[in-house]
């Protein structure tokens, strides 16, 4: 890990407004720093670690590999059964900020909501409800409810229309 790399990636987004004017595409953003491949992920450390034998990443991102801007356009082919305005559930997996941590995977994440927009790379949803489920605890992200939530389809692992009594 002595090389500094660009790492271009993709990543999910939400909105708090409804009035929010939505994107027309997803953004690409970037990352520099020391990068090491795992099976899953890419992590970017912002710090060089000390020693070979340091497994602290002091400050970076940890990426999916599915979210790295050259599998952005390995789309996945959504249910023939999945239109505008049905409520869906949709399992992800997403980017994560860490400092001072031993963690070396992303964060997979669990999103409800009503399919708003479905794009050529992207879809939106609207009224969503999502929890981290992984790593453990549990928890809402954000903490806040937000009107809208747009996710890279290069990113889902899986998307399930639901029944509309399984609405919470």
């Amino acid at each position: 890990m002595s090389k500094i790399s660009n790492i271009k990636f993709v990543d999910a987004s939400y909105f708090l407004d409804y009035e929010d004017k939505l994107p027309e595409k997803l953004s690409v953003y970037e990352a520099y720093g020391y990068a090491e491949e795992s099976n899953e992920s890419v992590t970017v450390s912002f710090i060089e670690p000390l020693s070979d034998k340091q497994t602290k990443i002091i400050k970076g991102l940890i990426i999916p590999r599915s979210a790295l801007l050259s599998y952005k356009n390995k789309t996945k082919i959504l249910n023939s059964g999945i239109t505008k305005g049905v409520m869906v559930s949709v399992t992800w997996s997403d980017v994560v900020y860490v400092a001072n941590t031993q963690r070396n995977t992303h964060s997979s994440m669990y999103t409800e909501g009503v399919l708003e927009e479905i794009a050529e790379d992207f879809l939106i949803l609207m009224d969503p409800e999502t929890i981290r489920f992984s790593p453990l605890p549990i928890v809402n992200h954000p903490k806040v409810k937000p009107a809208r939530y747009m996710i890279p389809l290069s990113i889902i692992q899986k998307i399930e229309p639901q029944k509309q009594n399984e609405k919470k």
